[in-house]
């Protein structure tokens, strides 16, 4: 194994991860700047006020509890 690891251009390989290492950072925060972004409302919409569709009477009744026995 130590011959393997002498055979081995460390500086080649420091730049290699190097890079990798990079894109990793790139790649994470390309992707939160996009999910960041990705909640606002576009410019010049109003904000709605929210009206519910049912009345009370739309609504089911609920059950009487059971007499004691």
């Amino acid at each position: 194994m130590t011959l393997q690891l002498s055979k081995v251009d460390w500086r080649k390989t420091l730049i290699g991860l190097g890079l990798i290492a990079g894109i990793v950072i790139l790649v994470y925060a390309a992707l939160s700047y996009r999910n960041r972004h990705a909640g606002k409302p576009p410019a010049g919409n109003r904000s709605g006020l929210y009206q519910p569709t049912n009345t009370p009477g739309d609504t089911l009744p609920l059950p009487q509890p059971a007499g004691r026995r």
